[in-house]
């Protein structure tokens, strides 16, 4: 199995899986970034930020959902 190109060896039996590390589920994700979990299944629904969807759960790559925190809109008057 592939989740974003990234695949490792299991050591156990030799059978190949995803490399997870760099991905967090939804709740997690929302608890350590402070963004809500609504606002990240929309992001992950618009392409935003970068996730895969595993049978019912969404999982959220850490990297992308970072780079979009630190670059994000601020809320408020835009200044001129």
């Amino acid at each position: 199995m592939k989740i974003a190109g990234k695949v490792i060896e299991s050591r156990a039996k030799g059978e190949r899986v995803p490399a997870m590390e760099n991905y967090l589920s939804v709740k997690a994700a929302s608890e350590r970034y402070g963004v809500s979990q609504t606002q990240i299944r929309y992001l992950l629904r618009q392409g935003t930020v970068v996730g895969q969807k595993v049978i019912r759960e969404w999982l959220v790559d850490r990297h992308s959902l970072e780079k979009y925190v630190h670059n994000r809109p601020k809320p408020g008057p835009k200044k001129a």
